[in-house]
């Protein structure tokens, strides 16, 4: 079988076309829109989105009969609109299809790694366009690739924000057993479930906005009495379901059949070391969980989180790494350094740490100094994602930011667009402010004294193309806003 790439070649590539007849089995390489044709038809037929206006729209050939090697690559399988643009995207100039041999360990020369990503992950994913013209791909471990095919380019993408969220944390319940010292949700054995009729209703809402994950969280989510039927419910909307818990026994007692869980993720948050070899003995789960650690907690410190990382990496599970949030019962607490954690987890030779963006934050300029490409990495929460409390009837940009920044779910036509919205214009001031200060860094970096001063000048809310004041933001659909005067904004609608 072959494991085929799309190479984006900003220059000339340095390919000699070979393609052996009627087949795709081999080693080959197509560069020019001749030898790409009738590739692009034979994957665009075996995923079924060959239509007779595509075929008139790209010139493809006619039937080709006999060609072996293309089954519908993972990324030409997601959905037929996807792949009818990946198709017009491999037909420019500049684009190659490589294809190796997998059983010969081949690398194709010339590919970079997508940060780690293997592109089989997304073969069974979620798919969702945005109207700002990007996909979003939702692989079953919940990793994301944002990618744009709209230029000859590299088809990845950071937009400042979606137009939806994409992922939603769904508070059910206020209610915990287990009383963590430093629970920043501030969960009691007494706290409240949110009723079924209510989570029924915030479901139908996430729905209708296209939303892709809704991660169940409380309080201890799995002791809400429906918990069950709410997953479910989750499912049949076409998202996906996602839980964090402290009671991985939970699954032993868990309504239907081990494989009507198979595709819900879940973690376990430890207290100890030893805790990842027990969740896998007591848990009874189809799947196996992600491992979280708060930095700043006695298990982070750099030798038991060391440890950790080898117990996971032996146990094959995925660590994720949390900031420490001050807020619950974690505002009255001093949290220990956890400066040593990028050192940590490179002695500890992981292929994969995720980090959440509250860690992301904290660290930004020291993973940009270690370069870490900022679409690696979000280090706000509310944009691409947001928090609705089920409980109270509220939503905010996150379940830890102040109480303050919480508000009432708009009783509108579409509420989830439109409590998105609010959150991005009370959050894109600060967020933006953010954003010049790492370009500040990014600059320095690079000894652009001229780009430092104008970063400087928009730091002070000046225009920073000429200096001047009263400069407003323009734009932002597809990276950050440019903060300009209105001459300068004047200037840039008059550009072709």
């Amino acid at each position: 079988m072959s494991s085929h790439s799309l190479l984006w070649l900003p220059q000339a590539p340095d390919y000699r076309e070979t393609v052996r007849r009627n087949s795709y089995l081999a080693d080959f390489v197509l560069a020019s829109r001749e030898a790409k044709l009738p590739y692009v038809r034979l994957q665009l037929e075996a995923v079924g989105a060959l239509d007779a206006r595509t075929e008139t729209e790209l010139g493809l050939p006619g039937r080709q009969r006999g060609w072996l090697g293309v089954g519908g690559e993972e990324i030409w399988r997601a959905i037929p609109a996807l792949a009818r643009e990946v198709a017009r995207w491999v037909l420019l100039d500049g684009v190659a299809v490589v294809g190796n041999r997998d059983v010969a360990g081949h690398k194709t020369p010339g590919a970079l790694p997508v940060g780690g990503i293997d592109p089989s992950e997304f073969g069974n994913c979620l798919v969702r366009q945005d109207p700002l013209g990007f996909w979003t791909l939702l692989s079953d471990d919940g990793l994301k690739l944002r990618l744009s095919f709209s230029e000859a380019a590299p088809p990845r993408v950071r937009p400042f924000r979606t137009t939806w969220p994409e992922r939603v944390e769904l508070t059910i319940t206020d209610r915990c057993e287990v009383g963590c010292k430093l629970c920043y949700r501030d969960s009691r054995s007494d706290g409240a479930h949110a009723r079924f009729e209510d989570v029924d209703r915030r479901l139908d809402e996430l729905a209708e906005a296209r939303v892709m994950e809704v991660v169940l969280g409380g309080g201890e989510p799995t002791g809400h009495p429906q918990f069950s039927r709410i997953v479910k419910k989750i499912q049949r909307q076409g998202m996906r379901a996602a839980f964090t818990t402290r009671r991985p026994d939970w699954f032993k007692r868990a309504e239907g059949k081990p494989r009507d869980w198979a595709k819900v993720r879940w973690a376990f948050s430890i207290d100890r070391a030893h805790d990842v070899e027990r969740v896998l003995d007591v848990s009874n789960a189809p799947t196996r969980p992600a491992i979280h650690v708060v930095l700043g907690t006695e298990v982070a410190c750099a030798n038991d989180l060391l440890d950790v990382a080898h117990r996971c990496q032996r146990s094959k599970l995925q660590l994720v790494l949390l900031g420490f949030k001050r807020t619950g019962r974690g505002g009255a607490a001093e949290p220990q350094d956890d400066a040593h954690w990028l050192e940590t987890c490179a002695s500890a030779r992981l292929d994969r740490v995720c980090i959440d963006s509250a860690l992301a934050r904290k660290y930004e300029f020291e993973l940009e100094r270690r370069g870490m490409p900022d679409w690696l990495r979000d280090v706000d929460d509310c944009r691409y994602s947001m928090h609705v409390d089920a409980v109270h009837g509220t939503c905010g940009p996150s379940s830890y930011c102040p109480p303050e920044e919480m508000f009432e779910i708009p009783d509108v036509e579409d509420p989830i667009k439109v409590a998105f919205d609010r959150i991005g214009e009370r959050q894109g001031p600060a967020r933006l402010r953010r954003e010049l200060e790492l370009e500040q860094v990014r600059a320095k970096a690079l000894g652009d004294e001229a780009r430092q001063v104008l970063l400087d000048a928009a730091m002070e809310g000046r225009c920073e193309k000429c200096g001047a004041s009263e400069a407003e933001p323009v734009g932002g659909e597809r990276g950050r806003p440019s903060l300009l005067c209105a001459r300068c904004r004047l200037a840039l609608k008059k550009l072709p």
